[in-house]
């Protein structure tokens, strides 16, 4: 049997400063796990440690401090169960509101592998062919085409991959004092003066290359909106972050009101909130997730089980399951996640990172 490992980015912060005496919150731990998290704690380590030299540790409280950080939130699984949940410091660096494990936090591009599963959902029920031309199911706006979509159009199953030849990297957010919130379509057409990237479009032989592109997952996003004619958060909160228990999650851009309560600030890197506290992300599936670690590691419980043959509440196709887990060449990528073999352990997982104002 295969080892399997998920990283998924449960430690999600801000950039800002964190005191000296940093409140916490354990909402969740077994008791054989006390010693484990009290070690966690106290034995961070440099990614890298060159030859001959002794790895010196840290705690996580000394990190915080460091890198300025005002929050982190954690949950961590061990054999299939999630085994502890905490929190550390503030959810807004200049309230010193404390931060709760239930909060909520902008996953960034974290999102995009679960837009990947509502696409993948949508072709086991035969609504959506990875493989064939990605403008046959958009509505309101196309790919345009010029002299790399006439060598090959461009397919779901490469986007998700990110070997699309799309442009646009990433989103830098709206900041919430502008009102209509501009739509997906208004983000493809990189429409000014609220929309800063560049329209979308195929700048390179799709299929041929990798490119991470936070475009070509906002072209998945349409693409899903057009096949089940509905509104993309609402279908992917009731078909996708429900099934996987993911209850405090939502793609609501903006944001429900119902939520400011459990809502944690952005922070710039000189550790100011953003004045109007985070921005809003019309690119829902490439960056619009709110989430927090618990919701995050109940959807990878579920992962491990699609991962292991198991019965899915997505109802997936299994041919489909198994390519989410395949690198699809010439890509690192599997569908929606990143995919590292070593030995006999299987690493998949995705980060997020907002880009600081």
């Amino acid at each position: 049997m295969k080892k399997i490992l998920i990283a998924l980015g449960l430690f999600m912060s801000d950039n800002s400063y964190a005191q000296n005496d940093i409140p916490t919150e354990t909402s969740y731990v077994q008791k054989s796990e006390i010693l484990n998290l009290e070690k966690f704690e106290n034995s961070l380590r440099n990614n890298y440690v060159l030859k001959d030299q002794i790895s010196k540790k840290y705690s996580i409280f000394e990190d915080m401090k460091k890198y300025k950080i005002p929050g982190i939130s954690i949950a961590a699984i061990h054999n299939g169960k999630i085994v502890w949940i905490k929190s550390y410091g503030y959810k807004d660096s200049q309230s010193k509101e404390k931060l709760y494990t239930r909060d909520l936090m902008q996953a960034a591009s974290i999102s995009k592998p679960f837009a990947v599963l509502g696409g993948l959902k949508l072709a086991s029920e035969n609504k959506f062919d990875l493989d064939s031309d990605i403008n046959k199911y958009l509505v309101g706006w196309k790919i345009p085409l010029n002299k790399y979509t006439k060598i090959t159009p461009v397919t779901a199953r490469m986007l998700m991959s990110h070997i699309g030849g799309i442009n646009v990297h990433g989103f830098p957010g709206i900041d919430r004092s502008v009102k209509p919130l501009p739509t997906i379509i208004d983000v493809l057409n990189g429409k000014k003066p609220f929309v800063t990237t560049d329209a979308v479009e195929v700048i390179n032989t799709p299929g041929k290359s990798f490119s991470y592109s936070g475009g070509g997952t906002s072209i998945v996003q349409l693409a899903i909106e057009s096949i089940v004619k509905e509104d993309f958060t609402s279908w992917m909160d009731k078909n996708i972050l429900k099934k996987l228990d993911m209850n405090s999650s939502s793609f609501h851009q903006p944001l429900l009101e119902t939520n400011d309560p459990f809502v944690s600030s952005a922070h710039n890197k000189v550790g100011v909130p953003y004045a109007s506290k985070y921005h809003n992300y019309p690119e829902n599936a490439a960056a619009g997730l709110w989430t927090n670690p618990t919701d995050l590691a109940n959807s990878i419980l579920h992962l491990i089980g699609l991962y292991y043959g198991d019965s899915n509440n997505l109802n997936l196709n299994r041919d489909l399951v198994k390519q989410i887990f395949i690198a699809q060449k010439p890509s690192q990528f599997g569908l929606g996640f990143e995919i590292i073999k070593n030995n006999k352990v299987l690493s998949f997982g995705h980060g997020g990172s907002n880009t600081p104002s």
